[in-house]
């Protein structure tokens, strides 16, 4: 697959990302962010933590989206299945990682 360099944008999601997995445990599979364009945020949780990287590789379950979009979630404008509704946002693969995702990604 061809890699890119991603934008500021999702640089600074890459980052944000990276923090807030720090020191969470895999969950077994991997999942990518892809933001056309902009880049790729590949969520790895195959191994015993979780790695982000901007890698594009093949996922177990791949959430397509714009920055703006996922801006948008991020502020509690938008909710996920309003934007899957207005086709802002697809998911293709297993979507119980969906969960899993958010539960990873928040601060918590």
């Amino acid at each position: 697959m061809a890699q890119s360099k991603p934008t500021a944008a999702v640089e600074a999601i890459t980052k944000d990302f990276t923090e807030t997995s720090k020191k969470k445990e895999g969950f077994g599979k991997k999942v990518k962010l892809d933001f056309g364009a902009d880049g790729v945020i590949m969520i790895d949780g195959t191994g015993k933590e979780i790695a982000i990287s901007n890698e594009n590789h093949d996922a177990d379950m791949t959430v397509v989206l714009t920055v703006d979009t996922f801006t948008q979630m991020g502020e509690g404008k938008l909710a996920g299945d309003e934007a899957v509704n207005q086709g802002l946002l697809t998911i293709d693969g297993d979507l119980s990682l969906a969960k899993v995702l958010e539960d990873t990604l928040s601060g918590k």
